[in-house]
């Protein structure tokens, strides 16, 4: 009976997890999509086009804060549970030292860029909110890496609510695109008060130079494929700025924001995997990566190719229902990002 139930209770606890994670990242994902078609047919194509420059740019940038600082850390705390404290102390230092100095470089390398002063601006703005979200998914992978999801899921939901409500007023009241900036500058940090609150009721700084030190060795591979991944998949809106304006770059982001929405079913799945890949790792039990690998590659297969189909086939008829007639630029390029779809429905990068 015990061996029936040790069987039973990582299945029972993945499916449980399951059910959390993507409860919340449904809301997350469908809050923002909304709020992005709210947006988008609120601002004229040209502010929306700054909005979704200003956006990436600080997206970019911020991404860099990350470079495999939060997937370490769950490793750490699932292979070292002993040095639980110091893990999270290296983790926070980085985490801290790389938004300092990338942030320093994003608003130097403004000078440079040719935008206006408007977008310069919202650039800024938004770097603190996309650094905020960043140091949020690192208080997120604190719980993560012990499987607890429900407190993460709770507040980014709420994170979520409160900006949608913050856009819907700001609509009502006639603001423009630096309100909508702003509320969520409040929203960001306020989220980030709670779960500091959260953390250090578990956790507390201890620093060990030499656990600091083979922190940093064990980020570089997931360093770099952060790095690879944001340069691949983050630098086209601002290239696209740079060469075309910052019009254009409003198109790119609608058609972009079907594949960064559909992301969230391997990205949740890594989440929820990855944690258990561990353990299972500590123990040597390597056949669940057979197994994990074997069923979710064909299932990831053919639901890809089908939602790569529809897009393709739809993607004017998509465009324009969902943004107006005046994004129809959108749907040529939606097509052409539905043949990413494959390759994000990838479970091997998760192995």
């Amino acid at each position: 009976m015990k061996s029936l139930k040790s069987n039973q209770t990582p299945k029972s606890t993945i499916f449980k997890n399951t059910i959390i994670v993507n409860t919340a990242s449904f809301i997350e994902k469908a809050f923002f999509f909304i709020l992005n078609i709210i947006i988008a047919r609120y601002l004229s194509v040209e502010h929306f086009g700054q909005y979704s420059t200003a956006l990436s740019y600080a997206t970019f940038f911020s991404l860099m804060t990350d470079i495999g600082i939060n997937v370490t850390l769950i490793r750490a705390l699932n292979l070292e549970k002993e040095y639980e404290h110091e893990h999270f102390t290296n983790a926070f230092y980085l985490k801290l030292i790389l938004s300092i100095a990338m942030y320093i470089i994003m608003s130097l390398s403004l000078l440079w860029t040719g935008y206006n002063r408007d977008v310069i601006n919202l650039t800024l703005i938004l770097g603190l909110v996309r650094i905020g979200n960043e140091f949020m998914r690192t208080y997120y992978a604190v719980d993560e890496a012990k499987q607890q999801f429900i407190f993460p899921s709770i507040i980014n939901s709420l994170y979520v609510l409160l900006f949608f409500l913050g856009v819907v007023a700001v609509i009502l009241l006639h603001g423009n695109y630096y309100h909508i900036c702003l509320i969520r500058l409040v929203v960001v940090y306020v989220s980030i008060a709670f779960l500091t609150v959260h953390i250090f009721k578990k956790v507390q700084f201890k620093f060990q130079k030499a656990l600091f030190i083979t922190f940093i060795k064990d980020a570089m591979p997931f360093t770099t494929i952060a790095v690879l991944a944001n340069l691949t998949f983050r630098i086209n809106a601002i290239i696209i700025s740079l060469m075309l304006g910052t019009t254009k770059v409003g198109f790119f982001s609608n058609s972009m924001l079907f594949i960064d929405t559909l992301a969230i079913i391997p990205g949740n799945l890594g989440r929820i995997l990855i944690p258990t890949l561990y353990s299972a790792l500590k123990k040597n039990d390597t056949s669940k990566f057979q197994f994990f690998f074997d069923v979710l590659s064909k299932y990831f297969g053919i639901v890809s190719f089908y939602i790569m189909l529809i897009l393709f086939l739809y993607a004017e008829n998509i465009v324009t229902t969902i943004f107006g007639n005046k994004y129809y630029d959108s749907a040529i390029l939606l097509r052409i990002v539905a043949f990413s779809i494959p390759c994000i429905f990838n479970v091997a990068s998760i192995i």
